[in-house]
């Protein structure tokens, strides 16, 4: 019997194929577009509130002199909106760019730099139905204020919670039924019962911030004779070269340190002469952020890659270690909030340990150990990464990627602000201006002069070493900011929501509170004044929160990043794809 089709066969085939294949077609769309609605859908980011971890409409540079990439929120916007102009610094019409690279100080006129398109991401929609949102986790919701406008910010309260942001950090006490919003209802900041809310590490890695990393040191920092870049980090003793190096070697015998000077300047301009200091400065805003207003970070990481010279084989064939004394002990200090925070590395053994910072009368105060673990120390010959985390009050020491030891110390809002400031609560809140009179609430704590300044040093014994890539980078800081008065007809501002004991924001069964990550630049939970009329009427009347019923999902990866270079070939910058956390 033959096989081959009959006419009526071979000509109702195709008709066949295509009706399936319309079908499919049809389908597909059908099921993209359920798919679109109801499980992932695809946002861009409009603006820089949430840079650098997401990014709105920004320029990038790199640095002819250190070869650091930054981004840089637009200058200009098109007259009337919020969008940024699609070239910025156009010669003639809107003027130059002027930049400091971040590593370096060094100062970088620009003119016609493209503007790139904020990060595209995906965000899972509804996800919410089927869990509770988790502290930390980046959401996209409805604006309040707005509810025609998609926002994104990182989620910070959680229903049920009462919020205050103290020195940068989040701290959370569980509502006791009391009114929801803000207001001096809540909680006392020295009552007990208030937690650090501690990130994970997966977030604190996603948010550390740099502030300076050795190997941008520039290969050259003389211009006509003037030295224009000086190091943060300085030699406590002879037989130190570190200026103009990037890796930096210690060649003597006795116990040393490498101390961060936040005295070196940075930038050497006379509109903005600024020096090493740590604080919540970002690159970032340099776009308004001519007159900086920066307070004090302490939460900080310390990394370095720490080679001890190679030694000669012993008559076993073996190189000498740590444990036979090659290098006794190795220390990354953090002073911060009047104490001085160590991870230390010595023979097989790694801890942390934190002791109140020492003066005259207590010279060399006893250190308190928080945690310890093993680790296989320092090998003369090998280089090994270590980093140190002081964040959240939370203490880690990492070698070689491991976490080695672990530690924590709890304070609550009124202990930390009385360690960050040097002074009580009861003293800030009773501040008093040049003519006798109390501040206003809203410039009781957001003064960055009232707190101390932060920094860090590395210490070693036991002879000659090598730092590569020495580098420092600092956490988000939630700022205590300043917002509009609520009242009509009043000029004055208050203190931010959850920033002042005044305005303690405590969350209802269905309230969420967000924040932005660029502190400095983000139109967030602290500064909303109140929601749409709309809002109020149908939803929640609350101010400062996300009602549960605007959430719309959470934002877990970038698919799309601004486009890479400046080839006329659009091309995704593809190394930027990643996970968001």
């Amino acid at each position: 019997m033959s096989n081959q089709p009959t006419a009526a066969q071979a000509t109702d085939a195709p008709k066949e194929s295509v009706k399936e294949t319309l079908i499919s077609i049809v389908i597909a769309f059908a099921l993209a577009f359920v798919f679109r609605g109801f499980v992932v859908e695809a946002f861009v980011i409009p603006t820089g509130s949430m840079a650098p971890t997401l990014m709105g409409a920004h320029m990038r540079f790199q640095s002819d002199a250190t070869g650091y990439s930054w981004p840089v929120g637009p200058w200009h916007l098109r007259q009337g909106t919020s969008e940024a102009k699609a070239i910025q610094g156009q010669r003639g019409v809107d003027g130059p760019i002027t930049v400091h690279d971040p590593m370096s100080g060094k100062r970088f006129d620009g003119v016609d730099i493209a503007s790139r398109a904020g990060d595209r991401i995906l965000v899972l929609k509804y996800l919410y139905g089927f869990r509770e949102p988790e502290r930390y986790d980046v959401v996209v919701f409805k604006n309040p204020g707005e509810p025609a406008v998609n926002y994104i910010k990182r989620l910070i309260g959680l229903p049920g919670e009462q919020i205050a942001l103290v020195d940068g950090d989040v701290f959370v006490h569980k509502s006791d039924g009391r009114t929801t919003g803000f207001g001096p209802g809540g909680v006392e900041w020295d009552a007990p019962g208030w937690q650090i809310a501690r990130k994970s590490d997966a977030v604190s890695k996603t948010v550390w911030q740099p502030v300076f990393d050795a190997e941008f040191t520039p290969p050259n920092a003389n211009a006509g004779g003037v030295t224009w870049f000086q190091t943060p980090w300085v030699g406590q003793s002879a037989g130190w070269a570190v200026e103009g190096q990037r890796a930096y070697t210690y060649d003597g015998a006795g116990p040393t340190a490498l101390a961060w000077d936040s005295n070196r300047d940075f930038i050497r301009d006379a509109k903005m002469g600024l020096k090493w200091e740590i604080s919540d400065r970002y690159a970032y805003n340099e776009c308004y952020d001519r007159l900086p207003r920066n307070f004090p970070v302490g939460d900080i990481r310390l990394r370095a890659g720490i080679e001890i010279p190679d030694l000669p084989v012993g008559r076993m064939g073996i190189r000498p270690s740590v444990a036979e004394g090659a290098v006794p002990s190795v220390s990354a200090i953090v002073t911060a909030r009047g104490h001085e925070f160590r991870g230390m590395v010595t023979a097989g053994k790694a801890s942390v340990a934190m002791r109140p910072q020492p003066t005259t009368d207590q010279p060399d105060p006893a250190w308190k150990e928080l945690g310890q673990g093993e680790t296989h120390g320092i090998r003369s010959g090998f280089v090994a990464q270590i980093e140190f985390w002081h964040i959240d009050q939370r203490l880690e020491l990492l070698v070689d990627g491991k976490v080695a030891a672990r530690g924590e110390y709890d304070w609550t809002p009124a202990e930390r602000i009385a360690a960050a400031t040097g002074q009580s609560l009861a003293d800030l809140l009773s501040r008093k201006d040049q003519l006798g009179r109390v501040l206003p609430a809203g410039a009781q704590l957001s003064d960055p002069s009232i707190y101390k300044a932060s920094g860090a040093r590395w210490e070693f014994s036991g002879g000659p070493v090598v730092v590569h890539r020495a580098a420092l980078d600092r956490d988000l800081h939630y700022r205590p900011d300043f917002r509009r008065s609520l009242q009509p007809g009043e000029s004055q501002t208050g203190p931010a929501w959850a920033t002042h004991p005044n305005t303690v924001m405590t969350l209802g069964p269905d309230h969420f509170f967000v924040l932005g990550d660029n502190s400095p630049a983000s139109e967030d939970g602290r500064l909303w004044t109140g929601p749409d009329s709309w809002v109020a009427s149908e939803i929640d009347p609350t101010i400062g929160v996300v009602p549960r019923e605007l959430m719309l999902g959470k934002a877990f990866f970038v698919y799309f990043p601004a486009l890479a270079g400046n080839s006329p070939i659009p091309m995704p910058d593809f190394g930027r794809l990643r996970f968001i956390w």
